[in-house]
């Protein structure tokens, strides 16, 4: 019974220290927040936050850490002959799970170095399709098939970043149409 009790209490305190950690970035860029200021805000011990993290860098990688995470679930049912004449479905799912989280992505975006973390995005989906045994070795290894898969991840990874900027004047959902659009066309050739 004790477990349970600081199993809750632990992730209460994960829970409160992401909150405060959300609110403080609304308003300072990461390099601006202190642990002092984040347990204040959380209104926590600083030896609460230490047993769950070192440094403030911590919680910024943990979000980065769920987004690769939640692309590589959605990844996974991933068939090369559907997904690339029709990655729609799978997008949207993206796009779900962005829209479900947008607050805290939007901060996160804004308040770190984001072209690491679009590199580690865009690492997870090549390397995904390129080792992909469902895509025949003899597609997988074409320079062009790369080449294809560096444009679509710089693209994808592009038009969702300037949507959580809010550079742009459409829904997520619109990104998954026209990507489907402009792939569907271009996956004929890799799949004749």
């Amino acid at each position: 019974m004790k477990e349970r009790k600081e199993n809750k209490n632990a992730a209460r305190s994960k829970r409160l220290i992401r909150e405060a950690f959300l609110r403080l970035l609304e308003h300072k860029d990461i390099s601006g927040i202190t642990i002092s200021s984040l347990v204040r805000e959380a209104g926590i011990t600083r030896a609460t936050f230490y047993a769950h993290y070192t440094c403030i860098g911590d919680l910024a990688e943990i979000f980065a850490d769920e987004l690769a995470g939640k692309l590589a679930d959605i990844l996974s049912s991933f068939d090369y002959q559907n997904n690339l004449l029709n990655p729609a479905p799978l997008l949207f799912q993206a796009s779900r799970f962005l829209e479900e989280n947008e607050k805290q992505y939007r901060v996160l975006l804004a308040s770190t170095p984001a072209e690491d973390f679009l590199k580690k995005l865009k690492r997870i989906f090549i390397d995904y399709l390129v080792n992909d045994k469902g895509i025949p070795e003899e597609i997988r290894d074409r320079k062009d098939f790369r080449l294809m898969l560096e444009f679509l991840a710089c693209g994808i990874g592009s038009l969702y970043t300037e949507w959580l900027k809010g550079s742009l004047e459409c829904s997520v959902y619109d990104i998954p149409v026209v990507i489907s659009d402009v792939m569907s066309s271009g996956a004929q050739k890799f799949l004749h």
